[in-house]
C-alpha cells in the first residue's frame, strides 16, 4: 500500500490527513476488531434461562421445585393433629420468608431480564453506529479488504439483519423493537451526517448504510481491477510493437 508508507511521514503541525492518521498495521487490526464485533452483536442474544442462571436467580424451574417442596410438606402434615399441622406451617412460612429476607438484604438489587435486553441494545446500537461511521471514512483498496476479509464479514452481518426482518415480517416500529430486543436497532434510520458532496445530509438506517459501504467498495475493487486489466493490455501493446 502507498500509505503504509505515506503514513510514517512526519507532517508538520495540523496538516496531516485524516485517513493517514492511524499506522497501516494498526488500522488492519482495528478493521478486524470491527468485523469480529459486528458478526458477534447479530449472534442470538442470552436466552432468559441462560440469564437468571448466570445471575443466580431462579427459574421457572426452580419455581416448580419450589412448589413441589410446599405440596410435600402438605401431605406430611396430613397425619398430624390440626394444632401441630398449624404451628408446622407457621415455622415453615416464617423460616422461608426470613431466608428471602436474608437473602435480599445480603444483594444488590439485580436488573430484570428485560432490563438486560433493552440495555444490549442500546449499547450494541451506538457500537454499531460508531463502527459503519469509521469503516466508511477508512482507506480502503483490494489489499486491505483481503488482508482483513472485513468484506466478507460485513457481507455475512447484512444477511443476518435480512433475516431477522423477515422473521419478523414487520415493518411497525413498536413490533420490531419487541420481536428484536437484545439486537442493535439496525432499522432505525440515523443521521449520519453531510453528504461526501456536501450538499445535504446522508439519513438511513444501518443496514442501508452498511449496504452502500459494500457497494463502494465493490466499484472500487471493480474500478482497481480494469485499471490493471488496462496497465497489462498497454504493456502488451508496447512488447508487440517493439
Amino acid at each position: 500500500l502507498l500509505w503504509r508508507e505515506i503514513v510514517d511521514y512526519h507532517f508538520s503541525g495540523m496538516n496531516r490527513p485524516k485517513t493517514l492518521e492511524i499506522p497501516c498495521d494498526e488500522l488492519m487490526d482495528k478493521i478486524r476488531s470491527w468485523g469480529l464485533d459486528l458478526l458477534s452483536m447479530m449472534e442470538e442474544p442470552m436466552s432468559e434461562d441462560e440469564w437468571n442462571a448466570k445471575h443466580g436467580l431462579f427459574s421457572t424451574k426452580g419455581a416448580a421445585d419450589s412448589q413441589d417442596e410446599d405440596n410435600a410438606f402438605d401431605a406430611d402434615s396430613s397425619s398430624d393433629d390440626s394444632e401441630d399441622i398449624a404451628e408446622k406451617a407457621l415455622k415453615h412460612t416464617k423460616g422461608r420468608r426470613d431466608k428471602k429476607q436474608a437473602a435480599a438484604q445480603s444483594q444488590p438489587p439485580k436488573p430484570s431480564y428485560h432490563q438486560h435486553l433493552e440495555n444490549q441494545s442500546s449499547r450494541s446500537t451506538n457500537r454499531l453506529r460508531y463502527m459503519l461511521k469509521s469503516l466508511r471514512e477508512t482507506p480502503m483498496d483490494v489489499t486491505l479488504l483481503s488482508e482483513t476479509a472485513i468484506g466478507k464479514s460485513l457481507t455475512k452481518t447484512l444477511k443476518r439483519m435480512k433475516k431477522l426482518l423477515r422473521r419478523v415480517r414487520s415493518k411497525n416500529e413498536h413490533e420490531l423493537e419487541h420481536n428484536l430486543l437484545g439486537y442493535p436497532n439496525f432499522w432505525k434510520e440515523v443521521n449520519w451526517g453531510v453528504t461526501r458532496t456536501g450538499s445535504d445530509h446522508c439519513v438511513k438506517s444501518c443496514s442501508t448504510y452498511l449496504e452502500c459501504i459494500l457497494q463502494d467498495w465493490k466499484d472500487m475493487a471493480s474500478q482497481g481491477n480494469e485499471l490493471e486489466s488496462g496497465c497489462k493490455d498497454d504493456e502488451k501493446n508496447k512488447s508487440l510493437s517493439c
